[in-house]
């Protein structure tokens, strides 16, 4: 015999006749709770609660003539018992003070019973779907995710969290802190104020520009903050990311990392360098292809399962799509990483490639229109930079030291502007431009 699903009617009950007894300030308190009727077992309960969601999006008051006036328009009256029954809700409760202990009893139960729910479809998936594992995996994610963000935006006053706020920038303006994650260069934090939550940075860049050892600097800079960061490579094995790394942490030449031409020396150096990150909670993900549906899950099960700060993906126009229409494909990409900072409430930084005009240019250095593919890139973006170097271009070989220019070109939060940053292309190393210049 089966059991019926979770469910209870009182609380149903009590509910809806405390927000006849208390009207809209009751009902204002229990909405963040319960968004529709939805949410409740017995139907004609939902279809009382939405007369009393109508009655007050129009500011009448809400009792029992506005309710039987309103379900009586929609035909509806009959079919939740009467007047006999709202009658009944107003006597059901002698207080509205517990009104919300009840919204959560409807609330707990209507989660429990889409629970079960979505794990029937998602058994049938199993049984009898075409997809590939991973892609039921991916639904079932979205499926049980829905049911947690559904109905728990609370509204409030703005004075709620003023004081906050005023106390957070006192604090930062003392300490000379960034609002967000620090990129770990000054000059840049000035400008931008650091990685922020729910952000999706661009950083564009044409190819050898030293956008991906740009990356990982900001990856090994966000790290030593404290601030758990996943730094996913498509382009890259992990044998080349890591190869990467170490030769940023220790200095040495990556392509002697690359050759196996090391010191006993620097063999030493590298042991070193393993022992700096070793309590870094910086991890890396390398694979290819990986879908922006792959990027998200591995995204959500990671920040699950151990925390999640910081998000750097090497690079959009690599992220797998099967689509014949590459301008929509790559664009669904980019709002796919916009929507994963939001849902996350992280900054994820995406690099991205540039087309071919910008070389055509008398003066080369990138602008919006030059990100590839998609004009959707830019509009979903809350920062995009861009990566410059004059010595690119030129036929000379380039110094140890180079200059490079992060160039700002969008920034919803603040000004636009050129950063210049030393660097060591060498071991993919950067730091702040000495007085002077180089």
């Amino acid at each position: 015999m089966n059991n019926p699903p979770p469910h209870n009617i009182e609380s149903e009950m009590a509910l809806l006749g405390a927000i006849l007894l208390g009207g809209a300030p009751v009902l204002s308190k229990v909405l963040p709770y319960i968004p529709d009727g939805g949410s409740f077992y017995r139907q004609a309960h939902g279809v009382i609660y939405d007369a009393f969601a109508k009655i007050g999006s129009e500011n009448n008051p809400i009792d029992i003539v506005s309710t039987m006036d309103t379900l009586n328009s929609r035909s509806e009256l009959d079919k939740v018992g009467g007047i006999a029954f709202l009658m009944q809700l107003g006597e059901f409760v002698p207080t509205t003070s517990n009104a919300e202990y009840y919204a959560k009893i409807v609330r707990r139960d209507s989660d429990l019973r889409r629970i079960i729910e979505h794990s029937m479809e998602i058994i049938d998936l199993g049984y009898s779907s075409d997809l590939e594992p991973q892609e039921i995996i991916d639904k079932a994610t979205l499926m049980m995710g829905s049911i947690t963000k559904d109905g728990n935006t609370e509204v409030h006053h703005v004075d709620d969290h003023i004081a906050e706020a005023i106390n957070d920038i006192a604090s930062r303006q003392n300490d000379h802190k960034v609002s967000g994650i620090s990129s770990g260069y000054k000059a840049l934090d000035d400008m931008i104020g650091g990685w922020r939550k729910g952000e999706m940075i661009v950083l564009g860049a044409r190819p050898s520009m030293g956008k991906s050892a740009f990356a990982m600097a900001l990856a090994r800079n966000a790290s030593r903050q404290n601030a758990k960061t996943l730094f996913m490579s498509i382009e890259m094995s992990m044998q080349m990311t890591i190869h990467r790394l170490l030769s940023l942490e220790s200095g040495i030449d990556l392509r002697r990392i690359s050759n196996s031409k090391l010191t006993d020396s620097e063999i030493l150096h590298l042991r070193g360098a393993r022992a700096n990150l070793f309590d870094a909670p910086l991890f890396v993900a390398a694979k290819n292809p990986m879908s922006m549906s792959d990027i998200r899950s591995l995204c959500i099960r990671f920040k699950e399962k151990n925390g999640l700060d910081f998000v750097i993906i090497d690079f959009l126009q690599m992220v797998e799509t099967k689509g014949v229409n590459r301008i929509t494909e790559i664009g669904a990409v980019s709002r796919g990483v916009k929507q994963l900072a939001r849902e996350l409430d992280i900054p994820v930084l995406i690099l991205s490639s540039l087309n071919r005009a910008s070389d055509k240019r008398d003066d080369k250095r990138p602008t919006l229109p030059d990100l590839r593919e998609s004009g959707d890139i830019e509009s979903d973006a809350d920062v995009v930079a861009f990566l410059y170097r004059a010595s690119y271009y030129s036929a000379v070989e380039p110094s140890p030291i180079d200059e490079i220019e992060v160039i700002i070109r969008k920034n919803r939060n603040g000004p636009i502007g050129t950063v210049s940053l030393e660097y060591r292309p060498a071991i993919g190393a950067f730091s702040e431009l000495s007085f002077g210049g180089l």
